[in-house]
Formats: structure tokens, C-alpha cells, sequence
């Protein structure tokens, strides 16, 4: 299971190299053509906890027994700096970081996204965050990603994305992206 975990995420990393979204202005937060989420955690579709990445400002959402994965040395060295599974090991979920991003805007990255063939390109605005989600129908992968501020981005990838029992949970997972300072952590 890990060595395809890492495939999917080298794979992934060469599609998304370029991919980033940024965090939202007033412009994007008013865009009434940009759909809006707000986290209810009473609504996900599972029990969790919060996980903070307290180093990027950013927490997320996930169910309580999921379980950190290791993160190989060709995971870190492609971007990868997290991972986590469902604990029988079925759903996985990856959180990556380039710090070049070759775009500058969302618009821009779903441009470059569509044309490069991915499905489900869509620009969205989580918690006040704006991201851009895409899925990878060939490599069962759904993901979305987001601008630091600096320029860096953040890919967060779900596999198997065709799993209609993850789809739910996928999306509480997306839907849960919050900055830290705004989200209410346990």
C-alpha cells in the first residue's frame, strides 16, 4: 500500500507542479460566481479531529481513526510532507508543498489545469480560502490546491477518488480547510 501511495504521489506531483490557488481577497470573497463553503462540523460525514499545521496556518478536519502514514524519502523529496490513511488502510489522503508556483492567479492555474486534461476544475472558496479542486480520473485522484501568500503552493490529494463511501468523506475533508486564527480547534 505505501509504495503505491508514493506512485500515485510522484505522479501527482509531476501533473501538479505547477498547481496553486491563493489565499482569498475581497474580490474573491464577493465573486458571486465562486461558490462559498463554510465548515459545519456537525455535518461532516464522520467523528474527527481537528489536525493543525500550525507552521502554515492552516487545520483540516479528519476522521478520528485515521492514522499518520510514513512519508518516504522520494515522498519528501517530490513535496510530500504529509500523509494520512483510513486505518484499514483503504482511503488516503496527502498534503504536499512546493514553493514555486509558475501562475498567478486561479484563474491561471485552471487554465492550465483544464488544458492539461484534468476533470472537475473549479475555482471555490473554503473558510475564506481560495482554492482551486481538480480531479485526475486516470489516476483516481481528487485534489485542490492553495497559495501561501508567498507564491508557495499547497496540494492536498484524496485517493481513491471513485470510492463513493470516500466521496463524502473526501468532501468533509476539503470542505473543512480553515485558516487557524478563524477555525474553532479542540
Amino acid at each position: 500500500m505505501k509504495r503505491t501511495i508514493a506512485i500515485l504521489l510522484a505522479l501527482l506531483m509531476l501533473f501538479c507542479a505547477n498547481a496553486y490557488a491563493e489565499t482569498t481577497d475581497a474580490s474573491d470573497a464577493t465573486d458571486a460566481s465562486i461558490p462559498q463553503i463554510t465548515f459545519d462540523e456537525s455535518a461532516a460525514a464522520f467523528e474527527g479531529d481537528w489536525l493543525t499545521f500550525d507552521d502554515d496556518g492552516f487545520m483540516v478536519y479528519l476522521p478520528s481513526d485515521w492514522i499518520d502514514a510514513d512519508v518516504t524519502d522520494e515522498m519528501l523529496a517530490s513535496g510530500t510532507y504529509y500523509a494520512a490513511t483510513s486505518a484499514d488502510g483503504a482511503y488516503a489522503m496527502t498534503v504536499s508543498y512546493s514553493d514555486e508556483s509558475g501562475v498567478s492567479s486561479n484563474e491561471e492555474l485552471a487554465e492550465q489545469l483544464t488544458a492539461a486534461g484534468y476533470d472537475g476544475v473549479t475555482q471555490v472558496v473554503i473558510n475564506g480560502i481560495s482554492v482551486v479542486g481538480y480531479d485526475i480520473t486516470a489516476q483516481d485522484v481528487t485534489g485542490m490546491a492553495f497559495l501561501d501568500g508567498n507564491g508557495a503552493i499547497y496540494v492536498f490529494s484524496f485517493t481513491p477518488a471513485s470510492d463513493e463511501a470516500y466521496k463524502a468523506i473526501g468532501q468533509s475533508i476539503v470542505s473543512s480547510l480553515s485558516p487557524i486564527d478563524t477555525a474553532m480547534a479542540e
